[in-house]
């Protein structure tokens, strides 16, 4: 395949940003590195959940969707050091348990709105809390 200088540039340029983006956001502050981890985590969900669409041709509700990576999320938040304190309050203590259940009942919420429910790609998706939320727990606990 020959090398395409337009999309070679294209490539090359987006790297940079991303690379600029990736930095800042990790080394400007510890606000900053909280929401590119969020960023990237509320991504990765959404590219998970495509991939368990097309591996086992089904659909997820939308409720359904929204409630894992909430959940997710607040499994995420559970990793967080006392670093992460708005005026005296932790992300960790505070946070992690409410956002965790709202997420839980948007996602029961969703059970009950779909007509049916394939239990490998559900299973998959549950899986994805350990996959993702789980692991950039572990990343935000070695901040701090």
């Amino acid at each position: 395949m020959a090398l395409q200088f337009s999309s070679f540039k294209t490539r090359s340029l987006t790297a940079i940003v991303f690379a600029m983006v990736m930095l800042v956001g990790m080394l400007w502050n510890k606000w900053s590195f909280l929401v590119l981890l969020t960023i990237i985590h509320f991504g990765c969900w959404w590219e998970y959940l495509q991939l368990s669409k097309k591996i086992f041709t089904t659909k997820f509700q939308a409720y359904t969707q929204l409630g894992l990576m909430v959940m997710g999320y607040g499994i995420m938040l559970c990793f967080c050091r006392s670093v992460f304190q708005i005026n005296g309050y932790g992300l960790k203590d505070n946070f992690s348990l409410p956002v965790s259940a709202a997420g839980f009942a948007i996602l029961i919420v969703g059970i009950f709105q779909q007509k049916q429910i394939q239990l490998k790609a559900f299973g998959m998706a549950l899986l994805g809390l350990i996959y993702i939320s789980v692991s950039l727990g572990f990343l935000i606990h070695l901040y701090g």
